[in-house]
Protein backbone atom coordinates (compact mmCIF):
# COMPACT_ATOMS: atom_id res chain seq x y z
CA UNK A 1 0.00 0.00 0.00
CA UNK A 2 1.03 3.28 -0.85
CA UNK A 3 1.06 6.09 1.19
CA UNK A 4 -0.54 9.48 0.72
CA UNK A 5 2.34 11.46 -0.74
CA UNK A 6 3.49 8.98 -2.96
CA UNK A 7 -0.73 8.42 -4.30
CA UNK A 8 -0.06 12.08 -5.22
CA UNK A 9 2.83 11.63 -7.06
CA UNK A 10 1.63 8.47 -8.80
CA UNK A 11 -1.05 10.74 -10.01
CA UNK A 12 1.01 12.79 -11.30
CA UNK A 13 3.08 10.33 -13.39
CA UNK A 14 -0.32 8.90 -14.91
CA UNK A 15 -0.94 12.58 -15.97
CA UNK A 16 2.64 12.97 -17.66
CA UNK A 17 2.07 9.81 -19.06
CA UNK A 18 -1.16 10.56 -20.41
CA UNK A 19 -0.13 13.60 -22.12
CA UNK A 20 2.29 12.15 -24.64
CA UNK A 21 3.62 8.46 -24.88
CA UNK A 22 6.68 8.41 -23.09
CA UNK A 23 9.66 5.91 -22.57
CA UNK A 24 10.49 4.46 -18.71
CA UNK A 25 13.89 6.75 -19.20
CA UNK A 26 12.17 9.74 -19.46
CA UNK A 27 9.38 8.86 -16.47
CA UNK A 28 12.26 8.06 -14.19
CA UNK A 29 13.78 11.73 -15.45
CA UNK A 30 10.75 13.38 -14.37
CA UNK A 31 10.32 11.00 -11.06
CA UNK A 32 13.97 12.06 -10.04
CA UNK A 33 12.86 15.50 -10.78
CA UNK A 34 10.41 15.29 -8.11
CA UNK A 35 13.21 14.14 -5.73
CA UNK A 36 11.29 10.83 -5.39
CA UNK A 37 13.41 8.13 -3.62
CA UNK A 38 15.21 5.08 -6.19
CA UNK A 39 12.99 2.16 -4.50
CA UNK A 40 9.59 4.52 -4.82
CA UNK A 41 10.76 4.84 -8.84
CA UNK A 42 11.01 1.41 -9.26
CA UNK A 43 7.19 1.21 -7.51
CA UNK A 44 5.57 4.41 -9.44
CA UNK A 45 6.96 2.94 -12.83
CA UNK A 46 6.01 -0.88 -11.72
CA UNK A 47 2.54 0.32 -11.33
CA UNK A 48 2.45 2.99 -14.43
CA UNK A 49 3.46 -0.37 -16.57
CA UNK A 50 0.43 -2.37 -14.90
CA UNK A 51 -1.92 0.42 -15.44
CA UNK A 52 -0.55 0.60 -18.86
CA UNK A 53 -0.04 4.46 -18.62
CA UNK A 54 3.65 3.62 -19.56
CA UNK A 55 4.70 0.59 -22.67
CA UNK A 56 7.70 0.59 -24.10
CA UNK A 57 6.70 -1.36 -27.10
CA UNK A 58 3.83 1.20 -27.33
CA UNK A 59 6.09 3.61 -27.41
CA UNK A 60 9.16 2.34 -29.66
CA UNK A 61 6.11 1.65 -32.19
CA UNK A 62 4.71 5.00 -32.08
CA UNK A 63 8.49 6.89 -32.43
CA UNK A 64 9.47 4.85 -35.23
CA UNK A 65 6.20 5.71 -36.98
CA UNK A 66 6.77 9.53 -36.49
CA UNK A 67 10.22 9.60 -37.32
CA UNK A 68 9.70 7.97 -40.71
CA UNK A 69 6.36 9.94 -41.19
CA UNK A 70 7.21 13.48 -40.19
CA UNK A 71 11.23 13.66 -40.13
CA UNK A 72 11.33 10.96 -42.85
CA UNK A 73 14.41 9.21 -40.79
CA UNK A 74 15.61 6.28 -41.47
CA UNK A 75 16.21 2.89 -39.43
CA UNK A 76 19.49 3.45 -38.42
CA UNK A 77 18.77 6.67 -36.86
CA UNK A 78 15.89 5.28 -35.00
CA UNK A 79 17.38 2.58 -33.36
CA UNK A 80 20.17 4.74 -32.19
CA UNK A 81 17.86 7.12 -30.61
CA UNK A 82 15.56 3.98 -28.94
CA UNK A 83 18.75 2.71 -28.09
CA UNK A 84 19.76 6.07 -26.81
CA UNK A 85 16.15 5.99 -24.62
CA UNK A 86 17.17 2.39 -22.86
CA UNK A 87 14.60 0.47 -24.99
CA UNK A 88 15.25 -2.88 -25.30
CA UNK A 89 16.57 -4.65 -28.56
CA UNK A 90 13.60 -6.95 -29.17
CA UNK A 91 11.44 -3.81 -29.06
CA UNK A 92 13.33 -1.81 -31.22
CA UNK A 93 13.47 -4.93 -33.65
CA UNK A 94 9.37 -5.05 -33.73
CA UNK A 95 8.73 -1.25 -34.07
CA UNK A 96 10.85 -1.40 -37.05
CA UNK A 97 9.91 -4.49 -38.74
CA UNK A 98 6.43 -2.23 -38.36
CA UNK A 99 7.47 0.42 -40.67
CA UNK A 100 5.35 0.54 -43.96
CA UNK A 101 7.99 -0.27 -46.83
CA UNK A 102 6.77 1.62 -49.34
CA UNK A 103 6.50 4.71 -47.31
CA UNK A 104 9.85 4.24 -46.22
CA UNK A 105 11.57 3.85 -50.30
CA UNK A 106 9.25 6.62 -50.69
CA UNK A 107 10.77 8.78 -48.05
CA UNK A 108 14.15 8.51 -49.53
CA UNK A 109 13.13 8.92 -53.48
CA UNK A 110 11.66 12.46 -51.52
CA UNK A 111 14.72 13.06 -49.83
CA UNK A 112 17.17 12.01 -52.94
CA UNK A 113 15.53 14.07 -55.21
CA UNK A 114 14.96 16.91 -53.11
CA UNK A 115 18.80 16.95 -52.31
CA UNK A 116 19.69 16.44 -55.90
CA UNK A 117 17.95 19.70 -56.91
CA UNK A 118 19.73 21.47 -54.18
CA UNK A 119 23.34 20.09 -55.82
CA UNK A 120 23.03 20.80 -59.08
CA UNK A 121 25.67 23.08 -59.57
CA UNK A 122 28.21 20.71 -58.27
CA UNK A 123 30.40 18.09 -60.08
CA UNK A 124 28.67 14.69 -60.23
CA UNK A 125 31.22 12.94 -57.56
CA UNK A 126 30.97 16.14 -55.51
CA UNK A 127 27.62 15.63 -55.61
CA UNK A 128 27.43 11.89 -54.88
CA UNK A 129 29.86 12.66 -51.78
CA UNK A 130 27.22 15.65 -50.03
CA UNK A 131 23.79 12.92 -50.90
CA UNK A 132 25.31 9.71 -49.55
CA UNK A 133 26.50 11.89 -46.28
CA UNK A 134 23.05 13.71 -46.29
CA UNK A 135 21.39 10.10 -46.07
CA UNK A 136 23.77 8.12 -43.84
CA UNK A 137 23.17 11.46 -41.40
CA UNK A 138 19.32 10.89 -41.91
CA UNK A 139 19.56 7.55 -41.01
CA UNK A 140 19.12 5.19 -43.78
CA UNK A 141 20.73 1.75 -44.24
CA UNK A 142 24.40 1.81 -46.44
CA UNK A 143 22.36 -0.98 -48.88
CA UNK A 144 19.78 1.44 -49.48
CA UNK A 145 21.64 4.09 -50.02
CA UNK A 146 23.76 2.17 -52.66
CA UNK A 147 21.02 1.09 -54.24
CA UNK A 148 19.34 4.25 -54.82
CA UNK A 149 21.73 6.48 -55.74
CA UNK A 150 24.36 5.95 -58.56
CA UNK A 151 27.60 5.21 -56.77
Amino acid sequence: MMDHELLKILEKARKYCAAEERCKMAVEEKLVSWRVENDDISLIINKLEEENFLSEKRFAELFAQSKVNQNKWGKVKIELELLNRNIPEIVIRKALEEIDNDRYLQNLSILIGAKEKELIDLSPLIRKQKLVTFLTAKGYEKELIEKYVDL
